[in-house]
């Protein structure tokens, strides 16, 4: 079954000068083993966390030059 992450575990973020730091804990050794199995995809030059943030959804007027009809 497909679940949300917060739903079986925390998480926690930091920063220091350039760099930013993630943590994602389990709550209990069964649901530890899942996580490792599954969450270990990211990369040591932040792309994932990049596309990550590219899909976050902002409000912007549709008049900026990129989102104006082709």
């Amino acid at each position: 079954m497909r679940v949300p992450l917060w739903k079986i575990a925390h998480a926690r973020s930091g920063d220091k000068a350039d760099r930013a730091d993630i943590g994602l804990f389990a709550w209990d050794a069964p649901t530890y083993a899942v996580l490792k199995r599954e969450v270990t995809r990211m990369d040591n030059l932040g792309k994932a966390v990049a596309a990550q943030l590219l899909r976050m959804e902002i409000e912007a007027s549709a008049d900026l030059p990129r989102l104006r009809a082709r």
